[in-house]
């Protein structure tokens, strides 16, 4: 009898490792996260209250920044699109893509939006997801989570998105995707947002412009993220140098807030399929 007592509690035991593992599973990932310490906090913040009251209301805004080995780029983008398509059966996610900067062979980003931060965890903690975040361990592709603040309001996409201009591979025959990451001492971030409204107000009137957004990193005090979409890069630069932007870049310069810009193309169209 006494043998018997002590296999059952060596069983339930083994039961309760086993479930306590697979709560701590995202806790665990977060230790080799790519990211600083502050967006590690904050997403042990809302992995603690995942489904109560308490966690933070609207819509949950996330960007990650990928480090790809270039040999790894297929099995990378094969992995991803799984990823992509179980998320955008998800009711919740309003969207979610993925492109590729041009100037190297090495970074990609994804940008999503869910309809609460709760979805969000939900997403983060799938197990499609936690299949994907081991194959990236697994490959040793770093990664890094930026947790955004919508900044700009709805007339950030003041416009209907077109249609891709895309015919193969060559730049000029594509639609111009930009990302601009911006680094704002903390003393200087109202004059920024200020400074970057009136670059913004000038830009949505652009003809060939149809999405301009600026976005805060949440986790951190000095790191935004912008955002625009014209319909060729002839556009881009006609924007990059008109005298809204070229106002805004001395702006930049004279308050010293560093910029680093760059040119992006898409990895899938406006359906969600592999391009």
């Amino acid at each position: 009898m006494a043998r018997l007592v002590v296999a059952f509690l060596m069983i339930g035991a083994m039961l309760c490792c086993a479930a306590s593992a697979s709560r701590v599973a995202p806790w665990a990932r977060l230790a080799r996260l790519g990211g600083d310490a502050q967006t590690i906090k904050w997403l042990q913040q809302n992995l603690r209250l995942h489904g109560s009251e308490e966690q933070e209301e609207g819509c949950a805004i996330i960007a990650t920044k990928y480090e790809v080995p270039p040999s790894m780029r297929r099995d990378f983008v094969d992995a991803w699109m799984k990823v992509q398509q179980q998320t955008m059966d998800e009711e919740t996610t309003n969207m979610y893509d993925m492109k590729k900067t041009m100037g190297d062979n090495v970074f990609f980003w994804t940008y999503g939006e869910w309809e609460s931060m709760e979805k969000f965890m939900d997403h983060f903690t799938a197990d499609y997801m936690a299949e994907f975040l081991g194959f990236l361990d697994e490959k040793d592709i770093m990664w890094h989570m930026y947790p955004l603040k919508n900044v700009t309001d709805n007339a950030a996409m003041h416009k209907d998105t077109r249609v891709s201009r895309k015919k193969g591979d060559d730049p000029r025959d594509m639609k111009a995707h930009v990302v601009i990451e911006y680094h704002v001492p903390p003393s200087k971030v109202e004059e920024f947002i200020d400074a970057w409204k009136d670059c913004a107000m000038d830009t949505w009137e652009e003809k060939d412009n149809s999405l301009y957004a600026l976005r805060k990193v949440a986790s951190m005090n000095h790191h935004f993220v912008a955002y625009g979409s014209w319909e060729s890069y002839d556009a881009y630069m006609d924007h990059f140098m008109s005298k809204h932007t070229r106002k805004l870049r001395q702006f930049l310069d004279d308050t010293n807030i560093m910029y680093f810009s760059d040119p992006l193309m898409s990895m899938t169209d406006t359906s969600g399929k592999q391009l």
